[in-house]
C-alpha cells in the first residue's frame, strides 16, 4: 500500500500512480481516508508496479535538531526532489484539511506545493509525511509524525476503515497555587481541574465536575495540562489520549473532595455535530421560498450521530423573502415549534406543513413567518430564475419529492414550455390562497378576511368571485403579508396599488401583482437593495411609503351578505378585468413609463410651469 495525504485524493474520480524512472501509469484505489489526520491509503493491484520496490519502515518521533530529508515532486520540475533540514519544533497544531488539533513536526527543510504526501526520512526510516506549510512565514514546513501515521494504519487494519482519534470529551483548566489549595491538593500534587464533561463522553457518569485529574496510566499531569514523555518533548494531555486506539482503556487517578480515586475510562472517537468539511459527496441542501438550508460545518462542536446544526446559508432574492434577505448564516432551531434534528428532518417538517403559516425560529431569537402555500408556489419560480435544477439534494429526496422538486424547463420543448408558463400564470390567480370561514349556524358562514356572510353551499363560487379576491388582497395589504408588504394603496384610485420598491402603479389584481413582482424591473431593484446599492429604490420607497388612503372607498357601499352573481354580472366582471388589464402599467416599456409619469407631472404642476422649468434647466446647462 501507499501512504499519502487525504487532500491529495480529495474528491477524486480516478487516481493514477507513476513509478520513478517509468512513464507507465498504474491505477490505484483509495482504500481508506482519514480526513482529520489528512492521511489516505492507496492500493495498487498490479504486481508489475511492486517489482523491485523496497518499502520504507516507519520510525518514531524524532528529536529536536535531528536532520531530516524531505522527498517529493514539488513545483519547479518533473524529477524527484530532495531537500534537507532539521526538526525545529514538535507540538500540536491545527491540521488545515481536517480542522483538528493533533501532534505535528515543524522543519526548516524547503517544502512547496507538490511535496504533499511525500515521506520525510531520517536514514531509511520515515519519521513523518509532509502535508502543509505555515502561511506568511519563511521555511516552516509541517509533517504528520510517524506515531499519528501508525495510529491511522492500525485503526484501518483492525476495522477495515478509518475510525478517528479518541478523546476524553471533557474540558479542563490549568491550576495555580490558589486553586490547588482550594481543592485540597498537597504541594507535591499536580493536575488539571475538570469544569465540563461532554454529554456523549463515556466519563459522564464516572467523573464529576471539579474533579482533579492527577495522572493518566501512571504518567503525572502537570498543572498546565501537559505530560512529560521520557527522552521526549513535553506534550499535551489531549495529544497523549488521541494516540490511543478505539476501545482502549485508560487509568485515571482522581482527587475528589480531598480523597483519591482511580477510574478506568473506555475511549471512543469524537462525534462532531458540525463536521469540518465535506468531500467526495455532493453537498446536502434544501431550498424553500428562496431560503437555502444546509448543515453547518465547523470545528470544535461535538455531538452524536444523526444530529446536525442546520443554518440558512443564502437567501435567493424574491418578493416572498424580501424581509429576510439579511437572515444569512443563522441557525434554524425549530419549524412550527418542533425542534430541528437535522436537515432531512427540517425538510420533512416543511414539506408536511399543514398550517397556513410556516414559522421558523432562528438561533438568535428572530422568527421567519411565511405563508406556506404562497412560499411553496414561489419556490419553483425562484429555482427557475436562479437556474437551480432541484429544490433539494438527492440524499433528501424520496420518490414523491423527486417528481415535485425537479425543474424541467431546460428539457422542455417550446410547446411544453408555453404550457408550463400558462400553469405558472394560473398560480397567480390564487396568490393569496383560499378564504377562511367561521360557522354562524343555520347554514351561514362568515369570511374572516372580508367579513362577508355566505351560504354554506356557495363557498366555492364565492372563493372564485372578484369581490372575495379583492377582499383577500385588502386583508393581506392591511396585515402586511408578503408580497403586499412591498405595496401601498394608491391614493388616487381604490383599484390600484403602488409598489414601494419601484414606484410603479399596479392593478389590484392577483395576476398583475404576481407578474409585477416577478418582472425584471422589480427583481433588479430587489437585488440592488440586497446588495445595499439600491439608493434610488429607497428614495422611491420613502416617497410612497405613506400613501393617502380614501376612507370614502372603504367598501361601505357593499352589502355584508354575499349573493352569487348572475351571468351578466360575471360578464361585467370580465369586461372590467379586461379594461384594467389594458390600463395596467406593469408591462409597459421604460419609455412608456417615462411618458406616463411626464403626463401625471404636467397635470399636477401645469404645462406652462413644467415647460418653463424644462427650458430653464436647458439654459442652465448651456450656460
Amino acid at each position: 500500500m501507499i501512504i499519502t495525504n487525504a487532500h491529495v485524493v480529495a474528491n477524486h474520480i480516478l487516481v493514477l500512480v507513476i513509478k520513478r524512472g517509468s512513464p507507465k501509469k498504474y491505477k490505484a484505489e483509495v482504500k481508506a481516508i482519514g480526513r482529520e489526520c489528512d492521511l489516505a491509503i492507496l492500493v495498487i493491484e498490479s504486481k508489475e508496479f511492486w517489482e523491485d520496490m523496497n518499502p520504507l519502515e516507519l520510525g518514531d518521533m524524532p528529536f529536536l535538531q535531528e536532520s531530516v530529508n524531505v522527498i517529493g515532486y514539488p513545483t519547479g520540475g518533473e524529477n524527484i526532489s530532495v531537500t534537507k533540514g532539521v526538526v525545529s519544533r514538535i507540538e500540536s497544531m491545527d491540521y488545515a484539511h481536517g480542522a483538528i488539533n493533533l501532534p505535528a513536526i515543524q522543519t526548516d527543510a524547503a517544502m512547496n506545493p507538490g511535496n504533499s504526501g511525500g515521506p520525510v526520512c531520517i536514514g531509511n526510516k520515515v519519521v513523518g509525511v509532509a502535508f502543509q506549510t505555515l502561511g506568511h512565514s519563511n521555511n516552516i514546513g509541517c509533517l504528520i509524525p510517524a506515531p499519528v501515521v501508525k495510529h491511522f494504519i492500525t485503526g484501518v487494519e483492525k476495522t477495515g476503515q478509518y475510525v478517528g482519534f479518541c478523546s476524553l470529551n471533557l474540558s479542563y483548566q490549568h491550576m495555580d497555587a490558589q486553586i490547588r489549595r482550594h481543592f485540597k491538593m498537597n504541594p507535591e500534587m499536580t493536575g488539571i481541574l475538570i469544569y465540563n464533561i461532554n454529554q456523549h463522553s463515556d466519563a459522564l457518569n464516572i467523573l464529576k465536575k471539579y474533579d482533579v485529574i492527577l495522572s493518566i496510566d501512571g504518567v503525572a499531569i502537570e498543572n498546565d495540562g501537559t505530560v512529560i514523555i521520557p527522552n521526549r518533548e513535553r506534550i499535551r494531555l489531549n495529544d497523549l489520549v488521541s494516540l490511543k486506539q478505539l476501545g482502549e482503556t485508560i487509568l485515571l487517578k482522581i482527587l475528589r473532595e480531598g480523597k483519591m480515586h482511580e477510574f478506568n475510562i473506555t475511549l471512543k472517537p469524537v462525534q462532531r455535530l458540525v463536521p469540518a468539511g465535506q468531500f467526495d459527496n455532493n453537498p446536502s441542501y434544501y431550498i424553500f421560498a428562496g431560503l437555502v438550508f444546509v448543515p453547518l460545518r465547523k470545528q470544535h462542536i461535538k455531538g452524536s450521530n444523526g444530529e446536525q446544526i442546520v443554518v440558512i446559508s443564502e437567501v435567493l432574492a424574491d418578493v416572498i423573502n424580501v424581509e429576510y434577505y439579511m437572515y444569512k448564516h443563522l441557525k434554524v432551531n425549530s419549524v412550527n415549534k418542533v425542534k430541528v434534528e437535522n436537515l432531512k428532518h427540517l425538510c420533512e417538517l416543511i414539506e408536511k406543513c399543514c398550517t397556513k403559516d410556516l414559522r421558523l425560529e432562528l438561533g438568535d431569537g428572530r422568527v421567519i413567518i411565511l405563508d406556506h402555500q404562497s412560499a411553496k408556489s414561489s419556490t419553483s419560480l425562484i429555482l427557475e430564475r436562479h437556474r437551480v435544477p432541484w429544490a433539494m439534494s438527492k440524499d433528501l429526496m424520496t420518490d414523491q419529492s423527486t417528481t415535485c422538486s425537479k425543474r424541467v424547463y431546460a428539457c422542455l420543448s417550446l410547446s411544453e414550455s408555453v404550457t408550463m408558463m400558462k400553469k405558472t400564470a394560473k398560480e397567480g390567480k390564487s396568490l393569496f390562497g383560499s378564504p377562511t370561514f367561521v360557522d354562524l349556524g343555520n347554514g351561514r358562514l362568515r369570511c374572516v378576511e372580508t367579513g362577508h356572510e355566505v351560504l354554506a353551499g356557495d363557498v366555492e363560487s364565492y372563493a372564485r368571485n372578484k369581490r372575495c379576491r379583492l377582499g383577500l388582497i385588502d386583508h393581506a395589504l392591511s396585515q402586511g403579508k408578503s408580497p403586499l408588504n412591498m405595496f401601498s394603496q394608491c391614493p388616487l384610485s381604490r383599484s390600484k396599488l403602488v409598489c414601494k420598491l419601484t414606484g410603479d402603479t399596479v392593478n389590484k389584481n392577483e395576476e398583475h401583482i404576481w407578474k409585477h413582482v416577478n418582472g425584471k424591473r422589480f427583481l433588479h431593484k430587489l437585488e440592488q437593495v440586497e446588495r445595499g446599492a439600491g439608493s434610488s429604490g429607497r428614495t422611491e420607497e420613502t416617497q410612497v411609503n405613506n400613501p393617502r388612503h380614501n376612507k370614502e372607498d372603504s367598501g361601505s357601499e357593499e352589502s355584508d351578505f354575499w349573493m352569487p352573481k348572475s351571468s351578466s354580472d360575471s360578464e361585467l366582471d370580465e369586461e372590467t378585468d379586461e379594461e384594467n388589464c389594458k390600463g395596467s402599467h406593469c408591462d409597459d416599456k421604460e419609455s412608456e413609463e417615462l411618458s406616463e409619469r411626464t403626463k401625471r407631472m404636467s397635470l399636477e404642476i401645469g404645462p406652462s410651469s413644467f415647460a418653463s422649468r424644462k427650458k430653464k434647466s436647458k439654459n442652465d446647462e448651456l450656460s
